[in-house]
This record gives structure tokens, C-alpha cells and sequence, in this order.
């Protein structure tokens, strides 16, 4: 009888056709012999494996070439290779290095349960419901929130892709990973910023009409105090004075905190800065911090930018503030040493610990839980103070609280402090006609009242428009006009009235602090009031434009 031997053949080979075409087969089969041991014959079956063996190649290929991508990838980015059930076969080196890890640590698990990072379990099931779609042919993207190791919450942001051979068939995943927190946190500060900024041109247009109404109130208690005699009433209006210029000083504030303009620098008092910032800080602070100043009663003058020089002082007080949540004592300080003059801000609250102590400048670098700080502030403080010439020294206790003190190279000049009219003085003296154009009646009432008062003949217009219509013998010798009028601009109203008075001097005012106004004043050479203004700095700007040539200097 015949008997089949074993083992079975299974033999894979290649073979070439008549017409020249190279094709895999693989044959299977067995040997027949008869009672004797001799072979009778071969039984078997030669299929064509070509297309099979093409697409064996071509994954091993793709999986070379994936694995010089990934072993090119940097330490912030994840790439490997995935089974279509999600297990991990492939991965670059870097993040597994940060992690304090090996590849044996990860490689044969499921790629949701890798331990480098900890998801939750909702960021679980999109993982794998990702895994399952990619398997299925569908890529996937998105952005999950999760925690390396022991450290902070890290947003990372995910792909999935399916690795086909020639065929078209999904044979591996590809998932890939990078951790976007400091993109993240950029996103969400640009959007501060632009929020920021509608806010800023919201209350600079606001301001714009506070203004007038705060100038017009303020020649009306100037009027009071100077044209009445009794005591009780002058002493009311210049009481009302007051409350007048430390509103319109609050609004001023605001406007520069809120501008976005390079550095302009003038002789400042930084202990004048800090009073002005406790007066702001008052309506940011919880009643639980007891705000201290500290100044020293001698000038502390710096060349500086005032809007850079507080948003500094409302940067580190804000921080302060956040550090003491359970209330404390906020303490604005500043003073003298030598030729350097220091501002501090001093809390009593956490304290700093010291592996933060480094990094507290970076961009981006916050200790502050999530949604409650940008990382930025302290980082543009710095530049602020950086830019002025100066420098911080921190100091802080872990429990305690601390202290940030700016030092900057102090004038070696002093600047005059303006001395505002006090009741009994005398009336400054002018003379000459002067055209006033302003479009609120209240203002222009109060401003002609003001500069008859002082000494000046006023022809008075709402528009640049009336103004131009006027017929006027002999002409005026100065405009003092605003510049935001209806119709026509002040500034364009100036270039034909020049042309009519060609010796005509100028004095613009407006309500709306924009730095291409005061750009273009400068340019111009004509001076410049920003509303409202006291009752002092009318009659100095007049008077000195009176007596100087049709070309000056802008003052502000």
C-alpha cells in the first residue's frame, strides 16, 4: 500500500514566467511512497503569494522609515507604532527618557494605559474610541488634558493615523503626541489681550466724554473759588477741586495702564507713582488686605514712562494679592539709597519656595491653578523694569510672604513740583484775543469764563466749521481748541486757519488720550492740554504759547 510521509513540504520561492515577470509562490504538499519506502509521488498545492509578499515588504519598509522618523523626534514630542488593537510596538526614546523610563517599560502595552501619562476616564474612552476609528480607517485629532509622572497637568495634543500597505488595507496605527501647555497658555493670554484691548478702546472712548464733563466741573469750581470772596464758599470750591483732579487722576491712570505705545520717558516721582497706584489698588483689593504706604516725603524722581511704571506696581500688587487669599497686609514702599531710588510691593502671604524662586520671570512660568493666570505678569514687569535701566531683588519667606523691590538710577536732577493755586491768590494777568473752539457747551462756557477771567478777549465757536465762518478784525493771536470736534477736525481746522493767519499760535486739548494725537501735535510743534486740566496748567500753556513763535513745543 501507499503511505504519505511526514513532516508536510511548505516551501516559499520565487519563480520567473515566460514573459519575464518575477512572482512569489508558496508550495505545500506531501510525499507519497508504496510498502517499499519508495517515493510514488508528490501530492500538493502552489499558490501565488505575490501580492501578499508586496505588502509585507511595503509594511517593513514603512516600518523602517517610521522608525528613523522616530528616532529623530524631539524630547517634547511622542511618535510610535500601534497594533490595530492598540498596542504599542514602536516608540521614539526622548519622552520615555524625560519620563525616567525605557522602552520596556511601554512597549507590548495598550497605548491608553501607557504610564508615562495619567488621563482621566473620560480621556480614556476617547483614546480608545479613537484607536478603534483608526483601526477602521479614520484619523483622529484632538487636544486632552492629562499628568506626567507626578508634575502639573499638561495639555497634549493627539493624533492617530492608519498605516495602509499597497492594497489599501489598515495594517498598523500611528499615534503621535506633543505637548502644547505654553501653545495653550499663549492662546489664552492673546485672547486677554484682545479683550483687553476692545476694553481699553471701550473706556478710552468713555473717558473721551468722562473728561469733558470732569473739565467742565472743574472750571466751575475754579470760577467759585476765584471770583467769590467769602471764606466758606471758596474753601467749597476748592474742596470741590480736589475731589475733581483726584477722579480725573484715576482716569488717567486707567488710560495709561491700558495703552499699548513704546516707552516714553519723563522725570517722574516714583513715591508719587506709589500714591497714585494705592489710590487705584484700593478698588482691586478684597476687604481682607489692609493696604500700607510707605513714601518717603523727598522727591524719588526717575526718567520713566508712567503707564509702564504702574502697570509694573499693578502687576506685582495683583500677584500679592493672589498670594494672600485668606486676607494679610499689602505695603507700598518707596524711597532712596544713594543714587538708586527702589518701589516695593511686600505681601504677607504664602511665600515663595525656593525651586520656584529661579524661575519666576519666565514667560509662561505659573504656580497659579489653571484659568487663573497667564504666566506673563512678573515676565513683563521685568522687561518694564529691564527697559528703564533697573533691576528686581525678591525676598521671601515660605509661609511668610514676600517682597519685590524694583531699584532704578535716580535723576541726579530734581524736577519742580507744580504748585497749584491756593484760595487769596492773585488772578494770573494775559491779554489778547484768542479763538476757543470746543463742541460741549458746558466746557466752552466754563473755558471762556476762565480766560476772560485771566485776562483774555474770547471769541467763542462750537464747530471748526463756525469757527471758519467768523470775521474776525483784528485776528486772533492763539486757538486753543479741541481736537475730536464734529464735522472737521481741530487739527485739520489748523491747517486753514493758518492759511488765513499765518501767525496764528495753537493749543490743542482733548479728552482722549491717543498716542497718534499727541504724535502728531509733536510733529506739528503745537501744544497740547490732555482734559481736564487744572486751572494752573491752562493759564501756564496759554500764557507761554502767547509769548512764543507760531512753531512750539508740544507739552502734555
Amino acid at each position: 500500500g501507499l503511505t504519505r510521509d511526514t513532516p508536510t513540504i511548505d516551501v516559499e520561492y520565487r519563480i520567473t514566467r515566460p514573459d519575464g515577470e518575477i512572482r512569489w509562490v508558496r508550495s505545500r504538499g506531501v510525499q507519497v511512497r508504496d510498502s517499499e519506502g519508495r517515493l510514488n509521488r508528490n501530492i500538493g498545492i502552489v499558490t501565488d503569494t505575490t501580492d501578499r509578499k508586496r505588502s509585507e515588504m511595503a509594511v517593513r519598509q514603512s516600518q523602517e522609515r517610521l522608525r528613523g522618523i522616530i528616532d529623530g523626534m524631539g524630547p517634547s514630542m511622542f511618535v510610535g507604532l500601534l497594533t490595530l488593537e492598540g498596542i504599542l510596538i514602536e516608540v521614539n526614546r526622548a519622552p520615555l527618557e524625560g519620563a525616567g523610563l525605557t522602552a520596556g517599560d511601554v512597549l507590548g502595552k495598550h497605548f491608553a494605559d501607557a504610564p508615562w501619562w495619567t488621563y482621566s476616564a473620560d480621556a480614556q474612552l476617547q483614546l480608545r474610541a479613537a484607536i478603534a476609528r483608526a483601526a477602521g480607517g479614520e484619523s483622529s485629532r484632538y487636544d486632552v488634558r492629562a499628568q506626567m509622572g507626578q508634575g502639573n497637568l499638561i495639555d497634549i495634543d493627539f493624533a492617530i493615523e492608519p498605516l495602509r500597505d499597497d492594497s489599501g488595507k489598515v495594517v498598523f496605527l500611528i499615534p503621535s503626541a506633543s505637548v502644547i501647555t505654553e501653545r495653550k497658555v499663549a492662546e489664552d493670554a492673546l485672547r486677554q489681550a484682545q479683550k483687553m484691548e476692545a476694553v481699553g478702546q471701550l473706556a478710552a472712548g468713555v473717558a473721551h466724554e468722562f473728561n469733558n464733563l470732569m473739565q467742565a466741573l472743574m472750571s466751575m469750581s475754579a470760577i467759585i473759588r476765584l471770583r467769590t470772596d467769602p471764606s466758606e464758599i471758596t474753601r467749597i470750591g476748592t474742596e470741590m477741586e480736589f475731589l475733581l483732579k483726584r477722579g480725573a487722576g484715576l482716569t488717567r491712570q486707567l488710560l495709561l495702564f491700558s495703552r499699548d505705545t513704546p516707552i516714553e520717558k519723563v522725570d517722574l516721582d516714583v513715591g508719587e507713582e506709589v500714591r497714585k497706584a494705592s489710590v487705584l489698588l484700593g478698588h482691586l483689593m478684597p476687604e481682607t488686605i489692609r493696604i500700607v504706604v510707605e513714601v518717603s516725603p523727598d522727591p524719588l524722581m526717575i526718567a520713566g514712562d508712567n503707564g509702564q511704571i504702574q502697570q509694573v506696581l499693578l502687576n506685582l500688587a495683583i500677584n500679592a494679592r493672589d498670594a494672600m487669599a485668606a486676607g494679610g497686609t499689602l505695603t507700598l514702599r518707596a524711597g532712596r539709597n544713594g543714587d538708586e531710588v527702589f518701589q516695593e510691593v511686600e505681601d504677607t502671604g504664602q511665600g515663595i519656595e525656593a525651586d520656584t524662586h529661579r524661575h519666576l520671570f519666565e514667560p509662561f512660568f505659573t504656580t497659579k491653578e489653571q484659568g487663573k493666570g497667564t504666566g506673563l505678569g512678573l515676565a513683563v514687569a521685568h522687561g518694564i523694569v529691564e527697559r528703564h535701566d533697573g533691576r528686581f531683588e525678591v525676598t521671601s519667606t515660605p509661609g511668610r510672604g514676600s517682597c519685590f523691590r524694583v531699584i532704578f538710577p535716580a535723576l541726579m536732577r530734581e524736577a519742580e513740583r507744580p504748585q497749584g493755586t491756593v484760595a487769596g491768590q492773585n488772578v494770573p494777568s494775559g491779554g489778547g484775543r484768542l479763538l476757543l473752539v470746543e463742541d460741549d457747551p458746558s466746557v466752552r462756557e466754563g473755558l471762556e469764563a476762565l480766560l476772560e477771567m485771566i485776562g483774555y478777549e474770547v471769541i467763542a465757536a462750537g464747530s471748526a466749521e463756525e469757527a471758519m465762518a467768523l470775521t474776525v478784525d483784528p485776528p486772533p493771536a492763539l486757538l486753543l481748541s479741541d481736537i475730536t470736534l464734529p464735522g472737521m477736525t481741530g487739527p485739520e481746522m489748523v491747517g486753514h486757519l493758518r492759511a488765513r493767519w499765518p501767525e496764528l499760535k495753537v493749543v490743542l486739548m482733548s479728552g482722549y488720550l491717543d498716542e497718534s494725537m499727541q504724535v502728531n501735535a509733536r510733529r506739528d510743534q503745537w501744544r497740547f492740554l490732555q482734559k481736564p486740566f487744572e486751572f494752573d496748567d491752562l493759564e501756564r500753556e496759554v500764557s507761554e504759547a502767547m509769548n512764543d513763535g507760531p512753531a512750539m513745543a508740544m507739552t502734555g
